[in-house]
């Protein structure tokens, strides 16, 4: 199940209700990054999100 955890559609609540990961995700590629989750169920769960920065500020 954790390969599908950015499909939207995808939840723990049930079917065609999950949509908060897939925007994460679309949000992050946006931003030229990436997103990836290492789970071992019922110990840990890690996210891993890069975005680059070119060191200048910015309004967004």
């Amino acid at each position: 199940k954790i390969d599908h955890i950015f499909d939207k559609g995808v939840s723990t609540k049930g079917s065609e209700r999950g949509v908060g990961l897939a925007l994460v995700k679309q949000q992050v590629e946006n931003l030229g990054g990436s997103i990836a989750v290492e789970s071992e169920p019922g110990i840990f769960t890690q996210f891993f999100v890069q975005i680059p920065w070119d060191g200048e500020r910015s309004n967004r």
